[in-house]
């Protein structure tokens, strides 16, 4: 670029270098979605004032781990065909969605449970104080259970997500060597 090219410029800016054409000026994060859309030439350079030279954008410190050597190209996820296709060809899994039904289920066997407790907790009662926690009790066992089967239930569903999460890195990798 010459000094009155480089001049016109402003801080901040980007300019690329694709097969000897110059584009831009650029912002730092049009660039970005360029690249995430795979839109940026794999050959590309690229320039902004204070560097002493024009270099490929997977070698800028800015832009390498959105594709350099090691880095990621492009989103991490497949893209989907449709959901019913994505289930059948195991990229999603179904037991998240299912154990999102099990926990509601199990929540209303929680609320039916502390009801029947809290009715003969009521029967059972002589005096007002008896009555009183036999209110209170059912109410804070409900509180309780209900909160540890949610856990349960996110703990059953997060090995999922892991699974899923590690399975894009690895289709990620697995691209970027192609």
């Amino acid at each position: 670029m010459s000094a009155g090219e480089q001049s016109s410029v402003a801080a901040g800016q980007w300019t690329i270098s694709d097969n000897g054409q110059q584009l831009g000026p650029y912002t730092l994060e049009q660039i970005k979605q360029m690249i995430r859309e795979g839109r940026m030439p794999a050959a590309a350079l690229v320039w902004t004032p204070g560097m002493p030279e024009w270099k490929s954008w997977r070698q800028t410190p800015e832009f390498e781990l959105m594709g350099g050597a090691g880095g990621w190209i492009g989103p991490m996820r497949q893209v989907s065909k449709g959901q019913i296709v994505d289930y059948l060809v195991f990229r999603r899994m179904v037991l998240p969605i299912v154990m999102q039904v099990v926990f509601w289920i199990g929540l209303l066997n929680i609320l039916t449970s502390t009801f029947y407790v809290l009715n003969l907790l009521i029967k059972a009662s002589d005096d007002f104080l008896e009555g009183v926690m036999a209110f209170i009790l059912p109410i804070l066992m409900f509180v309780v259970v209900a909160f540890f089967w949610r856990c349960l239930c996110e703990v059953m569903i997060l090995f999922y997500r892991i699974n899923e999460t590690l399975t894009d890195v690895k289709n990620a990798i697995e691209r970027q060597r192609e």
